[in-house]
């Protein structure tokens, strides 16, 4: 019988933990360990919840997936890092950002690391998924890592190391953005990128989604952090634009449905209510950090930075819009629709829904966040309601998050005290046209 390899996975999070799933489902190429710090909370909001065949996840074959490899035991769950003592692949999939403090995410890093270095056992590959500034491989992971591994006389070359950042997108096919999606990789030299190339095939539909191997690990690093900037440049591209429309009248989203018949410019983005998720927040200011801190090198990005302003400070431009409709805010009661950070997902991480209500709070304003499918913790948290409320309760409608839920609402919902505000496409053309033509009030941000 073919010998398994033992994976370990590092991070139960996002990405970590229905990775690791996934590999266990693969039992005929895999044993798993799923590690983590966190691992009692990690027992009580996944494990035990897929233990009871319960829902964790949008994605229906997700939840089949872990709830089988749980109740199979098919993965070791652990919070022992020395556990990679048994291990012929280690799968990295930490949260690494700045929010905190940028030389502690460092430490911590470089401690990881370092301790990994303790246990690794010789010929084994470690596989890096978290997004990293470029040039952290080789400036500061190769070199703690080598300098550990010689305590023990393991010469660097006895390890294989490659990068290959994750594509993960929570939603409706959550599993299959980490096996039906395209996998760029690059190894520390020739030996580490046969191994991953074979790893990744192993659980990867390749011959669908081939494989793209890059020359070097900084190039691979670098894909990611510009893949994330150029999204995030498009959308803070349209904000402007926005403002631009509502001020003069003009209908923005009618100019954008003629250019997006173009095909060389259908990636245009529509005006919306702000950008969130927990990639496109952060990834794209790792370039200046990689710039200035690793490389030593005076290169700027003041596109790239000036994006990443403009998105932080984009659900303003919503607040203006209503503004110009709604002069006094605070008699107001609010109701919005919709905490998720993207459509059809649960998760809440920097959502532009959450930081408007915290805004209205902030400055004494009313409101009041529902969300069919955000999770139990996330509705604790903020208050969100899971039933609908009555909406002739309230002044104010904010359309802010496009779930089917919204955009498949029956006209039988609507009442015509409030007044509607579409922030982020939601309705469909045809609620609008209904309400329009019912003369309920209504206002579509980019226009109608």
């Amino acid at each position: 019988m073919k010998k398994r390899d033992t994976v370990a996975v590092i991070g139960l999070g996002f990405v970590g933990f229905p990775t690791a799933c996934i590999l266990a489902n693969k039992k005929e190429h895999f044993n798993v360990i799923g590690i983590d710090r966190n691992i009692k909370q990690i027992q009580k909001d996944k494990i035990e919840v897929l233990k009871k065949k319960s829902s964790l996840f949008e994605d229906k074959d997700l939840n089949k997936i872990c709830s089988k490899v749980i109740n199979k035991d098919s993965i070791h769950f652990t919070n022992k890092i020395q556990n990679v003592e048994k291990s012929d692949v280690i799968v990295i999939c930490i949260n690494f950002d700045f929010k905190s403090n940028r030389l502690k995410q460092l430490r911590e890093l470089k401690f990881l690391f370092s301790n990994l270095a303790k246990f690794l056992k010789k010929n084994s590959m470690i596989l890096i998924e978290t997004t990293l500034p470029p040039g952290t491989c080789d400036k500061i992971i190769l070199p703690v890592l080598k300098k550990s591994l010689s305590k023990r006389k393991i010469k660097i070359s006895d390890i294989y190391m490659n990068f290959a950042f994750e594509r993960v997108m929570p939603g409706k096919h959550y599993s299959k953005s980490i096996t039906d999606n395209y996998k760029c990789y690059a190894g520390k030299d020739k030996v580490s990128e046969e191994r991953c190339n074979k790893f990744l095939k192993k659980y990867v539909n390749y011959k669908k989604y081939p494989l793209f191997k890059f020359d070097s690990i900084l190039d691979c690093e670098t894909a990611k952090i510009l893949e994330n900037s150029y999204r995030a440049i498009n959308i803070a591209f349209i904000d402007e634009w926005t403002k631009f429309s509502f001020e003069n009248n003009v209908n923005l989203n009618r100019i954008i449905d003629s250019i997006k018949l173009r095909k060389s410019h259908n990636n245009i983005m529509r005006p919306g209510l702000g950008v969130g998720g927990y990639c496109l927040t952060k990834d794209p200011k790792f370039i200046d950090f990689s710039a200035k801190n690793i490389f030593k090198k005076k290169s700027i990005f003041p596109i790239t930075n000036s994006a990443v302003k403009i998105n932080k400070n984009m659900i303003f431009s919503s607040v203006q819009f209503i503004k110009k409709k709604i002069k006094n805010l605070k008699s107001k009661k609010i109701l919005i629709l919709g905490a998720a950070y993207k459509d059809n997902v649960s998760d809440t991480r920097e959502s532009p829904s959450i930081i408007l209500f915290k805004e209205f709070k902030k400055n004494r304003i009313k409101s009041v966040l529902h969300d069919p499918i955000t999770s139990t913790f996330d509705d604790k948290k903020y208050g969100i309601k899971k039933k609908l409320p009555i909406f002739k309760k309230f002044d104010l409608i904010l359309f802010c998050v496009k779930h089917s839920y919204y955009n498949k609402m029956n006209f039988k919902k609507f009442s015509k005290k409030p007044f509607y505000f579409d922030l982020n496409c939601v309705l469909s053309k045809k609620q609008i046209n209904y309400l329009l033509k019912n003369n309920y009030k209504i206002e579509v941000l980019g226009g109608n």
